[in-house]
């Protein structure tokens, strides 16, 4: 763990030498800069709407699902994102363009209404998101506190069903049928950065699993995603938002002097 802290110290004081050094000059250079962001996505969702088309496929044969288990399901993801800030030069505003490389989901719990049979889903899928967003705050450079609000475009790919019953320890992991998910969306982003943590909700306009696939089986023809509901949509990220700039060298002296070093070694 050591080691890896190390390693990331060293090459975040390396891209911010870099950033500061060979994109931009003079004093307009602070207003423009790398940043990396890492956090844990989190979900958490209500009771699933009712859907009588969907069956557990246990021991005993198709059983229909009672999906009002708990109260709500918690899912956890991870992103990685490259941001570039623009600060506008009166330091109360400013517009940050990015690329994000997200993996995200959310739970199902089902009980079998005739017996005691229980299936907990997750389903979940990779994303590379486009965020663009407008930060507003007073001495955003000097803070790096300010507040965010933007879109998101997603691109999807590889959406995963993972289940895991109470008759088998067995942990099953399927593909979503590609007519079944969507290959992109749009979100609405908002949130909050200190110093250099963010909070961030994002809703997405629909879900990578399209509520209106339909397919046909034994029965007739079902539409087994349809008792999703919106808080499937939503998510919210938590994480640490790392500036490549004199700032944040600024705050530690260990910490300008390898800065310093490198921008000699340059």
């Amino acid at each position: 763990m050591k080691k890896i802290t190390i390693i990331i110290l060293f090459t975040t004081l390396a891209l911010t030498t870099f950033s500061q050094s060979s994109l931009t000059k003079g004093a307009k250079s602070e207003y423009k800069y790398f940043g990396i962001k890492v956090g844990i996505i989190n979900n958490f969702s209500l009771p699933l709407n009712e859907n009588n088309n969907v069956l557990i496929k246990s021991p005993k044969g198709d059983l229909l699902k009672n999906y009002n288990i708990i109260p709500f399901t918690y899912t956890p993801g991870a992103s990685f994102g490259i941001v570039y800030n623009f600060d506008f030069q009166n330091d109360k505003s400013g517009i940050v363009l990015g690329a994000e490389f997200s993996n995200f989901g959310f739970s199902n719990s089902y009980r079998s209404i005739e017996l005691n049979y229980v299936v907990k889903e997750q389903i979940r899928v990779y994303s590379v998101g486009i965020p663009i967003y407008l930060k507003i705050g007073n001495n955003v450079y000097k803070n790096q506190f300010y507040g965010t609000f933007g879109m998101q475009y997603n691109i999807y790919f590889m959406p995963q069903s993972f289940q895991k019953s109470n008759w088998n320890e067995q942990l099953y992991i399927g593909s979503i049928d590609k007519q079944a998910s969507r290959s992109s969306s749009v979100s609405v982003i908002a949130g909050v950065n200190y110093n250099v943590y963010f909070i961030k909700m994002q809703l997405l306009s629909s879900n990578f699993v399209s509520k209106d696939f339909s397919t046909v089986i034994e029965e007739g023809t079902i539409k087994p995603y349809q008792h999703l509901n919106i808080t499937n949509n939503l998510y919210i990220t938590a994480g640490v938002n790392i500036p490549f700039t004199r700032w944040l060298t600024a705050r530690n002296w260990t910490a300008e002097k390898i800065r310093r070093f490198f921008k000699r070694a340059n």
